[in-house]
């Protein structure tokens, strides 16, 4: 999901977790960038670590082996929040 649809999704103040490969070309992405200019504030961004998701199962999302696992031990996670309103 882009960052940009992920306004629309949260509440004011509700948080979004975005994991991303670190390594090109995902590294071109600049999703701090893109999320703020979706109005989304970049709160941090720390290494993936699929032990603290029990149950996970990443999976590729078209192509050929679309559906078929793949090594995610570069990815990165990305934290973006939707700003409450002042006012």
């Amino acid at each position: 999901m882009c960052p940009l649809q992920l306004q629309s999704l949260l509440r004011e103040g509700g948080e979004a977790h975005m994991a991303i490969k670190s390594r090109p070309p995902y590294d071109l992405f600049d999703l701090p960038a893109l999320a703020t200019e979706a109005g989304l504030v970049f709160v941090d961004k720390y290494s993936f670590d699929r032990a603290n998701f029990p149950g996970y199962c990443n999976r590729r999302g078209a192509g050929t082996q679309a559906g078929r696992q793949f090594p995610c031990d570069d990815a990165v996670l990305f934290r973006f929040k939707l700003p409450m309103e002042s006012g």
